[in-house]
């Protein structure tokens, strides 16, 4: 009845990028991807790949495609943690179990075969959040740039079969009017007098030390997040990740701190226009014939920013960095008539970067689900 292949010819990996398409369909809070960026994150470059072996999987129900699964090995991830697991991504299935039991049983012989005592996820094949975490609440909209997005029932998939919760994402919602009001004004220039810091905005003729900078800080302030189980990326992954984003990214929205003596990077925050609610508007996710006119078109009308990422270094944490970052970023938002944004995501045991956004007026508003279970 259910029939679980590995994906190998190239109508395979065709049926495996377009089931979402198919599934949600007449979805309203589906945002569909661009098929060319997806079939990208598969390709043998993905720096991921690189550590280790990884996997395709479909499954069909009398000869109807129901369900996919991606998984992998990542032994830098491994190495780091001490955690002998295999990630999975890319999980799509109908309103049924007993597809998702045959094809997660495949999946979890497949990274048994691997070596792997655990399976975890989901996890994003891009380095980003887009596939990041099963949505368990906040389903009252489409997702924002970059994050992902499911049906209330694959929650009770995964609760149902034998998985348990790794750790919580938080999203959060604001108002960037309320980061730039006159007291905000105040106590930032306070804050990057007193401790002799600066923000500035990235510097595409000068990508590369900019690229540095954000690797420096990486790797300084990944280890103090042990408990999300993170790994430092290398100064080829911020390179992958930074040129993927290039052409969508705007450089006002990604900032960087610095010493006024010594340049120092001490921190920074990455923002993105929320091109979902352009990719809302490109319903089969191609660009051509029609899909590139309709992107120019609502680019220009995009009113909320993405927030990916904030990082402050241990030495300089407590000194209102990221209150001074995010109020340069804000300010130069609004001008561009970005109205709000969505700040995801934080562990829900990174208390410290949850405080800080707390403290701005940020609303949790969507939570993400990593999964874990022991391979039996």
């Amino acid at each position: 009845m259910y029939d679980v292949v590995q994906v190998e010819s190239k109508s395979d990996l065709q049926d495996f990028i377009q089931l979402p398409f198919t599934l949600y369909r007449g979805d309203p809070n589906f945002v569909p991807p661009l098929r060319s960026r997806v079939k990208s994150a598969l390709e043998a470059d993905n720096s991921l790949f690189a550590r280790g072996p990884h996997a395709l999987f479909l499954c069909r129900k009398n000869k109807q495609l129901v369900a996919r699964i991606m998984i992998g090995i990542d032994r830098q991830y491994n190495d780091y943690n001490g955690y002998e697991s295999a990630w999975f991504s890319l999980f799509d299935c109908i309103q049924d179990i007993e597809a998702a039991r045959a094809l997660l049983t495949e999946g979890e012989l497949w990274a048994k075969a691997n070596g792997a005592a655990y399976l975890r996820g989901p996890e994003s094949p891009d380095n980003t959040d887009t596939y990041k975490g099963i949505l368990v609440f906040g389903f009252n909209g489409p997702p924002a740039l970059m994050n992902s997005y499911n049906p209330p029932w694959y929650q009770t998939f995964f609760d149902q079969l034998g998985f348990t919760k790794m750790n919580d994402l938080y999203a959060y919602r604001f108002d960037v009017e309320r980061l730039v009001t006159p007291k905000k004004t105040q106590i930032v220039q306070y804050a990057m007098k007193r401790y002799n810091y600066r923000v500035d905005s990235l510097d595409k003729t000068h990508l590369d030390r900019d690229l540095d900078d954000i690797h420096a800080i990486l790797v300084q302030t990944v280890p103090t997040f042990r408990d999300e189980h993170m790994s430092i990326p290398s100064r080829e992954d911020v390179q992958q990740i930074g040129q993927s984003m290039l052409s969508i990214a705007d450089p006002d929205l990604v900032c960087i701190a610095r010493t006024n003596d010594t340049n120092l990077p001490i921190g920074y925050v990455a923002a993105l226009p929320d091109y979902n609610q352009v990719m809302q508007k490109v319903k089969n996710g191609k660009l051509f014939p029609t899909g590139f006119i309709k992107m120019l078109y609502y680019r220009r009308k995009i009113t909320s920013a993405r927030v990916l990422m904030q990082f402050v270094i241990p030495e300089y944490q407590g000194r209102a960095v990221n209150n001074a970052i995010f109020y340069e970023m804000c300010r130069k938002a609004l001008a561009k008539g970005i109205i709000s944004g969505d700040g995801s995501t934080i562990g829900e045991n990174n208390r410290q970067s949850r405080l800080s956004v707390e403290k701005l007026g940020a609303e949790h508003y969507r939570t993400y689900r990593i999964y874990k279970k022991k391979i039996q």
